[in-house]
């Protein structure tokens, strides 16, 4: 990628790495917080597009940001587990994560 594709990665990650501090001290849901991730990848993806950006490099950095997203959930998701004594669950947790960011819903 250019030079200035990441330097757009290393603001997004930046984005996220603080919406995803602040999320656990908060009164935030997961919901929220996959959600809050998502505005923020799709606004990046939006200001990529007004900029002229070809659709190919614009699904390249959100795949890129979608990714940093859910591992931080994840590394959250484990930690949460096992301050509490139970076993992470990686695949679950990143089922509930794709599941979320997709519709916007809780999993049923």
């Amino acid at each position: 990628m250019m030079e200035i594709e990441n330097e757009i990665l290393e603001i997004g990650k930046s984005i996220l790495t603080q919406q995803h501090k602040f999320a656990p001290n908060s009164e935030l849901d997961d919901l929220s917080h996959i959600s809050e991730m998502k505005l923020v990848i799709e606004g990046i993806s939006e200001y990529l597009s007004l900029k002229g950006y070809s659709e190919n490099d614009i699904k390249k950095i959100k795949k890129f940001l979608i990714q940093f997203a859910e591992k931080n959930f994840l590394e959250q998701c484990a930690k949460a587990a096992t301050d509490v004594g139970a076993v992470p669950d990686k695949e679950v947790d990143k089922e509930y994560f794709t599941y979320i960011y997709n519709t916007g819903q809780y999993p049923e």
